[in-house]
Order: structure tokens, then C-alpha cells, then sequence
């Protein structure tokens, strides 16, 4: 809920120049992260940036409204729930969801 210049001050970003120069010449990237202490606010930063994501993550229980709507999206051509890893998951769907990303 926070305005953008108070949330962006919340942030101290290095190489932003990379990800915008993969975008501007039509290209995606491959954005790797901890999943260690307050993963999820680099996600809310991306995605109001406009950057299109694709997550290779377990959905967590205690996401926003605004990533819940990512995590269940599953519009083509690359729908999130083919993404999405949790525990239990048959070894070889596994391992076929990390091919696919």
C-alpha cells in the first residue's frame, strides 16, 4: 500500500541497467535469489517495475494479494502453475518443472 517513491526508498538496487537492456532488445533474463530472509519484497519490486515474471518458487502461505495473483496465474504461453514447486511433488514433475524453467 505504500506510494511508489516511499516503497522505492526502501531499496538499494545495483544493476538495474542489465535487466532493462535484456528488455529493451526483446530478451528476457534469468534472475537467480535467496530464499533466505525478505525474498518476497524483491518480487513486489520487479512487478511494479512491469517486469513479466516467472517464478521458480513454493507458493508461500503468507503472500499478497498482489503476488497471489501471480502465483495462480496460468495464462499462456507460460502459465505460473507450471512453475510452481511444493512439497510432495512427484520426484520426475520435479525435476520436469526445473527443465521447463
Amino acid at each position: 500500500g505504500l506510494a511508489d517513491a516511499e516503497f522505492d526508498a526502501r531499496f538499494d538496487v545495483e544493476g538495474l541497467e542489465h535487466l532493462e537492456a535484456a528488455r529493451a532488445g526483446g530478451r528476457g533474463a534469468i534472475l537467480l535469489g535467496s530464499h533466505l530472509g525478505a525474498y518476497l519484497v524483491g518480487m513486489h519490486w520487479l512487478g511494479r517495475r512491469g517486469v513479466p515474471l516467472r517464478l521458480m518458487v513454493q507458493t508461500p502461505s503468507h503472500v499478497s494479494p498482489t503476488l497471489l495473483r501471480l502465483f495462480e496465474h496460468d495464462e499462456p504461453p507460460y502459465p505460473q502453475s507450471g512453475f510452481a514447486l511444493r512439497r510432495g511433488l512427484p520426484p520426475a514433475e520435479a525435476a520436469l518443472r526445473l527443465m521447463r524453467a
